[in-house]
């Protein structure tokens, strides 16, 4: 698929965490990768009670619990951006999310961040997002493998570990031999290995389209690598 532009940035210098993630011992690893954790990012998404409902109850608790562990990466109320604006403006990326390209047009001269909605639900394509936010921040909120092909277009994304990468990722061990046999993989492995192999499909995915080597196909991005070339 043909992007709109090249690449804003290249892939170190984009943000990237994994905000749904809070395991102490993925810590280091994540720090080692240059990916943040969940300390670092508040979005109301993690206060809602009910699942799924947004709430004027759930967006108190976001802003509440942001200030509390000193966030700096915060999502304004997703149906109205400005809602407590004031109180939230300082936070040093402040991602307006996009339900509807209106939203870009709307909220255009308040917001540096816009957030490209992932789900299927979307109505709106990448090229609608790539068009509304020109000379504006760009944040894939959810970045999974339905958008592969869009990642260069982001200056930073937040994510859970795909789970199409456990088809090949949970059997790559960081010395780079290939295990048949998952169960030989504890738990703590098998965490190491989904960390640094994330890192390595993320990377992979930002060579092939910043380069349009799209031919590039996945086992390839997979030999047999040294940890050290990863972490």
């Amino acid at each position: 698929m043909k992007l709109l532009e090249k690449p804003r940035k290249n892939y170190d210098q984009v943000i990237k965490v994994i905000p749904q993630e809070s395991n102490s011992r993925r810590i280091p690893l994540l720090k080692s990768i240059n990916w943040l954790y969940d300390q670092h990012i508040q979005d109301n998404g993690f206060c809602q009670e009910p699942l799924g409902e947004i709430t004027e109850e759930n967006w108190q608790k976001s802003i509440e619990k942001a200030k509390q562990k000193k966030a700096w990466i915060f999502f304004a109320h997703d149906f109205e951006p400005l809602k407590s604006y004031e109180i939230i403006k300082d936070f040093e990326i402040l991602i307006c999310p996009v339900h509807s390209i209106e939203t870009i047009r709307k909220y255009y001269e308040y917001f540096d961040w816009f957030g490209f909605e992932t789900r299927q639900e979307r109505t709106y394509t990448i090229n609608d997002f790539m068009k509304a936010t020109e000379q504006k921040k760009r944040w894939s909120m959810g970045w999974r493998n339905v958008n592969d092909h869009s990642i260069v277009c982001f200056d930073g994304f937040d994510t859970t570990i795909p789970t199409t990468l456990s088809r090949f990722g949970k059997v790559l061990m960081p010395n780079g031999i290939l295990m048949d046999n998952k169960k030989r993989i504890t738990t703590n492995e098998i965490i190491l290995i989904n960390m640094i192999n994330l890192d390595y499909f993320a990377r992979s995915l930002w060579l092939k389209y910043s380069t349009n080597e799209n031919q590039l196909c996945l086992r390839s991005w997979f030999p047999n690598f040294a940890k050290e070339e990863v972490i």
